[in-house]
Formats: C-alpha cells, sequence, structure tokens
C-alpha cells in the first residue's frame, strides 16, 4: 500500500523540497476550501511565482480545479488526503498521519526529525514527533523524558490508529505536516526494502 507522498511523487513525477511544497498546498487548499493564489502564496511564506507553478502543476493532474473565486480540491485529493490530519491547538499545530506500519517508525524518530528538518530548513519548530502503535490510545515519543511526553500526549489525543505524529510550534504548519508525511513515506519505503 503507497502512501500520500509515495502517490502523489508517483502522479507528479517530482520529490524533495517540490513535492513538499505541492503536498502543503493541497492540505492548505482542504482547510481553506477555496483560495486564490495571493492567499496560497501568503500563508505558506512562497512567492507569487512559486505559487502559480505549484498551483499549475496540480491542476494539470486534475489534482486541483480552478473557479472564478480561486483554487479547490478535487474528489480525487479529497480522497488521497484522508490519511492525514492537522489540528490548531494553542499556539502549536498537531499532525496525524495514519499510515500502515508507522510503529515501524519507533527506532527511526532521529532519522524522521532530520528529513523532516531537512525538507522545512527549519529545525527549531518542530517540537517533538512520534507514532502510535495499532492498539495503543497514546502515542509514544522515544527520547522525550515523561513531564514533557504527558504534555505533548494530551495535545495528540484526536490521533488514532496506527500513524506517525509530529506536533509543531506555530499555527497552520502546512509545510510542517507535508514533510512529516514525506519523510515518513520515504523511511517506511526503505524499511520495507531492507
Amino acid at each position: 500500500m503507497w502512501g500520500v507522498a509515495e502517490e502523489l511523487e508517483a502522479l507528479l513525477g517530482v520529490g524533495g523540497r517540490r513535492l513538499t511544497e505541492l503536498l502543503a498546498v493541497l492540505l492548505l487548499l482542504r482547510d481553506e476550501g477555496v483560495a486564490g493564489r495571493p492567499r496560497v502564496a501568503r500563508i505558506l511564506g512562497l512567492g507569487d511565482r512559486k505559487a502559480r507553478n505549484l498551483l499549475t502543476a496540480l491542476r494539470r493532474t486534475g489534482l486541483i480545479e480552478v473557479t472564478r473565486s480561486g483554487s479547490r480540491l478535487s474528489a480525487r485529493s479529497v480522497q488521497l488526503l484522508e490519511p492525514v490530519s492537522m489540528t490548531a491547538q494553542g499556539d502549536v499545530t498537531v499532525c496525524c498521519y495514519r499510515r500502515p506500519k508507522a510503529a515501524a517508525l519507533a527506532g527511526q524518530v532521529l532519522r524522521l526529525r532530520d528529513r523532516v528538518a531537512v525538507l522545512t530548513s527549519d529545525p527549531e519548530t518542530i517540537l517533538v514527533l512520534g507514532f502510535l502503535e495499532p492498539g495503543f490510545s497514546e502515542p509514544l515519543f522515544p527520547g522525550v523524558p515523561s513531564n514533557l511526553a504527558a504534555r505533548f500526549k494530551s495535545l495528540v489525543k484526536g490521533c488514532t490508529g496506527e500513524a506517525a505524529v509530529g506536533v509543531f510550534q506555530g499555527l497552520r504548519r502546512y509545510l510542517y505536516c507535508a514533510a512529516l508525511v514525506q519523510a515518513s513515506d520515504t523511511l517506511l519505503r526503505s524499511t520495507s526494502m531492507e
């Protein structure tokens, strides 16, 4: 079973930072419903030309539809993004990526963090990364002291099933959630090949 980023990579023929940005645009449009290019550029901190190029690539592949009021997700994108949830709580964003085999990330949380940091170019925004195992109701945050882990666990309550989870400083961290999805898929793919 392919993950969200793997499907996008196969469909769009891109990887790396560009794939992260394309996925971030999709997550933003899911939250906004409809958004014009200037709004996409402003929220994601992109230049106008880059936002236009990303929206054009997504439109060409049928992942978004363009209306007079802006761009919106196609039915295909809505279905594709189903395993990804984002919530803003206080001054943090919580990302939950429900993915079979996510528990395999247990021994790779540092590698996961490194990949997210490289894709976003801002490691200070990552507060914690972890995972949910099948049959457990609380996430595990390897290497995090129990007093801090308790705080993060309370933030991630809405995440269920087997999943990779991330808590990021700031609101609406679409790029970070996209990077978590992409890094999780990359690590899980490499784990299954070993």
